[in-house]
């Protein structure tokens, strides 16, 4: 979303992208500075230029990652390695053979052999090279001496073999781009479906949870997960990495996940959540991944469908603006709440052990899990609800959500508490599939007092046993 006002001094209509009210902006017409006022008209943003290069023609796009693609083959190296290796073999006869293939320009021209000229007789090398490593062999020049003749039977014997790793090369590119461009999903079968976009170990560790989560619950025929993967990994080294993974429906898409015509074979518009990764594929371990195409993505795919809930995953602090303003829901910053780890472990040992095994997903610990309110308890008291869970359930009651108008969750949950708690009780809140849209928030009431009354529009937030939450 943007924000749209009118400049104090001139009057001219100014929209701004990445900025709050209240803060400073320049008309672009007269030049002046000016806070952007409270009361500025949320618009629709436009998305810059580089989210979409070539939206406009597809062959564009199509042009552009063939030729990343052909680069990424080796391709490129292939035939600078022929080109070299022609090269090489033209040398080798222009020394050694020199008298014989001058003799040969002079009689192609009609001249005398000391007229012939040095560049002359190189350009005839090289055409026997050429003609030698392509096995087309006119055999209207050959090597005389022994010792050409040597070198020449090395460059054949290197050029056969040559021709056919080359060939190899490029019939295995031809094989790859051709199962890519065949790509089609069944959109009957994709709807509410997981999208991850982008490449790197933490996606490991995403689906080392969903799978996790789901051997917990008992086996549906069909009713695995559906998660889409899109990135530009080789698919053997993908089909490696989730050949584990054997209670989710996981496919892989080939492409960049900026490119609109990738989301839609991911059928986005059908999808239910798409998690966007820093994308590391295609790199090598001293390069880093390129997160500013991150909000990109996010323009993209607002620009086909409002109805996906974006969670995007970064370290830099300084795209977090960025993404709010594109309309991702959730951003999961890295390493936000390290200092406040290694702190507690010096001045509240245990609180940072026990937040992490809260936020575990299945083993014999704890875990947080949102409930409705049992329909007896509707307009009673915290201390009865609570004392219905910890009786029935040996569960703790921490405290309740309520979704009101207006989303700011942080916000709404203000200062009080342990902020590690309210982080862990904020991510679970994430994981229960709640939906929030932009007009909705989260209300979240913890610890409450004795005597809070609680309604229907209450869900409990409760600390539980994992042996006892089937049973809730």
């Amino acid at each position: 979303m943007a924000l749209r006002y009118s400049c104090p001094s001139c009057e001219m209509d100014v929209t701004v992208l990445y900025l709050e009210a209240g803060r400073k902006a320049k008309c672009k017409k007269c030049g002046a500075e000016s806070l952007v006022p409270q009361d500025a008209t949320k618009v629709r943003a436009q998305p810059p230029p580089l989210a979409r290069p070539a939206a406009s023609a597809d062959e564009g796009h199509a042009l552009g990652h063939r030729l990343r693609e052909i680069v990424k083959t080796g391709f490129v190296k292939y035939t600078a390695g022929t080109i070299a290796l022609v090269l090489v073999a033209s040398l080798l006869m222009f020394f050694f053979e020199y008298d014989n293939y001058a003799s040969g320009v002079a009689g192609h021209l009609g001249i005398d052999q000391s007229e012939v000229k040095a560049l002359d007789t190189f350009f005839h090398t090289l055409w026997w090279s050429l003609v030698t490593f392509t096995t087309v062999g006119y055999g209207d020049v050959s090597p005389v001496t022994h010792l050409g003749k040597f070198f020449g039977a090395i460059i054949m014997l290197s050029s056969f073999f040559w021709a056919i790793l080359l060939s190899g090369v490029v019939a295995s590119f031809l094989v790859e781009v051709a199962l890519r461009e065949d790509d089609t999903l069944d959109q009957n079968k994709f709807k509410e479906h997981t999208i991850i976009a982008g490449w790197n170990p933490m996606v490991e560790d995403i689906l080392k949870v969903m799978q996790t989560e789901e051997s917990t619950k008992p086996v549906v025929i069909g009713g695995a997960p559906l998660i889409i993967l899109i990135n530009e990994m080789p698919r053997d080294e993908i089909k490696r990495a989730v050949e584990n993974f054997d209670r989710l429906d996981i496919t892989h898409l080939s492409g960049r996940y900026t490119q609109e015509v990738v989301l839609e074979k991911a059928i986005i518009d059908q999808a239910e959540n798409m998690i966007l990764v820093p994308d590391r594929s295609g790199l090598t371990s001293e390069d880093s991944a390129d997160e500013n195409v991150i909000p990109l993505a996010v323009f993209a795919v607002r620009s086909i469908t409002n109805n996906v809930r974006l969670i995007a995953h970064i370290s830099n602090s300084e795209l977090k603006e960025q993404l709010v303003q594109a309309g991702c829901d959730e951003i999961v910053l890295t390493n936000e709440h390290t200092p406040d780890i290694i702190t507690n472990h010096i001045l509240n040992p245990g609180v940072p052990q026990t937040v992490e095994q809260i936020g575990a997903v299945g083993g014999n610990g704890h875990r947080l899990e949102i409930v409705d309110v049992p329909p007896l308890l509707i307009d009673s008291t915290h201390l009865n609800v609570f004392s219905y869970f910890k009786e029935n359930f040996s569960a703790l009651l921490l405290g309740y959500t309520v979704q009101a108008s207006g989303f700011n969750l942080e916000d709404e949950m203000g200062e009080t508490g342990d902020p590690l708690i309210r982080q862990m009780i904020t991510e679970q809140l994430q994981q229960s599939g709640i939906k929030l849209s932009s007009e909705e928030k989260m209300e979240l009431e913890i610890n409450p007092s004795d005597d809070y009354q609680v309604s229907a529009k209450n869900r409990c937030v409760v600390l539980m046993n994992n042996r006892n939450v089937e049973s809730v």
